[in-house]
Parts: C-alpha cells; sequence; structure tokens
C-alpha cells in the first residue's frame, strides 16, 4: 500500500514539474508554442532578379530548421525570457510606447517567429524584402523586433494596414511582436492560468484517488 501511495504522489509531482516548465516566462505573454504559425499574404524582393521564396516557422515548430537558425531562435527565446521587462530588450521601445500613449511597463511579447528563405543561390546581391504578414497575435500592436548578434532591433517601417503587418527586412531572422498588455485581447488564456488550474484539478483529484485507496485498503484489511 505504502508503496502505491509513493507512486502515485511521484507522479503528480512530475506531472507538475513538467506544468511548471510549460508555463510562459519571461515577458511573454503567453507562451509563444501555442501560437499558431503567421501566414505570408505577400512579398516582393526590391531587386527584381531574387528568386527567393519566404516561409514562416512558429517557435513551436522550430526543429524544422536547421541547427543553426534554430539555435538563433531558441538565443532570441532565452533573451527573452531572461528580461524583466519588454523594454529592456530594446531602450527604443520606452519611446515607441510613450508616442503611442503606452505605458512601457504594460509591453509584452505576443509572438515569435522565424522567417527564412530559399531559392536564392546569389542573395548577398540583392536587396530587402517587403512582407505583408497575417497573424493572430496583432491586437494591440506596439512593435515588432528581429534579433541579431544577440541583441534585439526594432523593425522601423512595421506598421499594421487593415489585418495585416507589413514591413522591409532582410532574412533569416528572428522576430519578435509586442503588444500593449493592458488593451491585448488574447482568445487563448494565458498559459501560467491555464496550467495553474489544471495543476490544481490534478492534484485534487490525485489527493481523492489516494484517499479512497486508504479506505478501501482498512476496510479489507478488517474483513
Amino acid at each position: 500500500m505504502k508503496k502505491l501511495v509513493a507512486t502515485i504522489l511521484m507522479l503528480v509531482m512530475v506531472f507538475a514539474m513538467t506544468i511548471s516548465a510549460s508555463a510562459a516566462p519571461g515577458v511573454f505573454l503567453q507562451s509563444p508554442s501555442f501560437n499558431k504559425t503567421p501566414i505570408i499574404v505577400e512579398y516582393y524582393n526590391s531587386d527584381g532578379e531574387c528568386m527567393g521564396v519566404l516561409y514562416v516557422t512558429s517557435y513551436g515548430d522550430r526543429n524544422v530548421l536547421d541547427l543553426v537558425e534554430r539555435e538563433k531562435l531558441e538565443n532570441a527565446y532565452d533573451s527573452i525570457m531572461n528580461s524583466t521587462t519588454a523594454s529592456a530588450l530594446n531602450p527604443q521601445l520606452s519611446d515607441i510606447a510613450s508616442k503611442l500613449n503606452v505605458s512601457p511597463n504594460n509591453l509584452a511579447i505576443s509572438d515569435l517567429f522565424h522567417i527564412n528563405m530559399e531559392d536564392c543561390l546569389k542573395h548577398d546581391e540583392h536587396g530587402y524584402f517587403t512582407i505583408k504578414l497575417q497573424a493572430e497575435t496583432l491586437k494591440h500592436f506596439v512593435s515588432l523586433m528581429y534579433f541579431e548578434d544577440g541583441e534585439w532591433h526594432i523593425v522601423e517601417d512595421a506598421r499594421i494596414e487593415g489585418e495585416n503587418l507589413v514591413f522591409t527586412t532582410d532574412v533569416p531572422r528572428a522576430f519578435a511582436i509586442v503588444v500593449d498588455v493592458d488593451d491585448s485581447v488574447i482568445e487563448a488564456p494565458e498559459t501560467g492560468d491555464i496550467y495553474s488550474l489544471v495543476l490544481a484539478g490534478v492534484m485534487a483529484a490525485s489527493a481523492i484517488g489516494i484517499i479512497t485507496l486508504v479506505i478501501v485498503y482498512k476496510k479489507k484489511s478488517k474483513a
């Protein structure tokens, strides 16, 4: 009986550790692993001879990237995770927020993804891409950043046109969308809240199961 109870408790602890590790860290609005992959509506290169084909990889699908690009995306994730505030990632964010009448303390990262290119062997001779991107994490958009050489940089011309994000950039790069937390509406509940409820439910069910087993065991012992 003691071994059974110990086994159940161990499983509960392992599950709790898994949930804790999955919760959204740093200044993410929610874990980027749960976001749908942004869709490129259209794009063009400033050099008409560029035949490059662009594609987006969400953070949750990062394992499909080659080792170098995956490490860049994971380094970008770690940078956000270890930051105390979103505005600390780049000092320009505070100025951008102020111009939008948004408190720098209300900024958060709503999405993290990677844009890559293939089918262009001479891209070093070509220019930048203008990209129109569709994403579910653009509500109350503040800024777009890209990660390069271990630092976050602002995409200066990033703007919302209709329901799309339009910007000019070179590729491949990791990008992060910055939003205003106070006004943000994310349909999926925040990761930490989800897992707190799940964890509480699992622990409660486990406790009830252990108590039930103890009662049944005692009854059988007396019989």
